[in-house]
């Protein structure tokens, strides 16, 4: 997981692809209880539900996706874990427990904020202090 190590030889990276792709999606998979060796599977799913503009790619991401949340979900019940798969399946709502649609749903929702939204979110905010280093320089200030 030592990503900056990887890059530091060659002296230079392509941030988004070389870190903010891979940093968060690692402590995401981990927080959910999910593969590593799934990050690019997962991603490359994600991506084509958010990003194709084919509706049949976008379909088949969707029930793919679906398909292994419903995997996991079953797994975790049958096998819990301390993981935030396990704490869906163990939700509630309104003092009833979760429907498999309702952990379906959550965990999707889940996967493209931690697998698309803060990757892109990173790049954004690495981009924005590189173009203000005064705004950089604060931060660092306050550290």
């Amino acid at each position: 997981m030592d990503f900056i190590e990887e890059v530091k030889p060659r002296g230079e990276c392509e941030f988004v692809q070389d870190f903010a792709f891979r940093f968060p999606l690692t402590i995401f998979l981990q927080m959910m209880g999910l593969p590593l060796e799934d990050r690019m599977y997962l991603r490359k799913l994600v991506e084509q539900q958010s990003d194709s503009p084919d509706p049949e790619v976008k379909g088949a991401a969707h029930v793919e996706l679906q398909a292994y949340i419903d995997r996991w979900i079953e797994r975790r019940i049958a096998e819990p874990a301390d993981d935030a798969v396990t704490m869906i399946t163990r939700s509630t709502f309104r003092e009833r427990p979760y429907t498999r649609e309702e952990m379906r749903s959550t965990i999707l929702l889940l996967l493209h904020a931690g697998l698309d939204t803060v990757a892109g979110m990173l790049g954004f905010i690495t981009r924005h202090l590189a173009s203000n280093p005064d705004q950089a320089d604060l931060i660092r200030a306050s550290l």
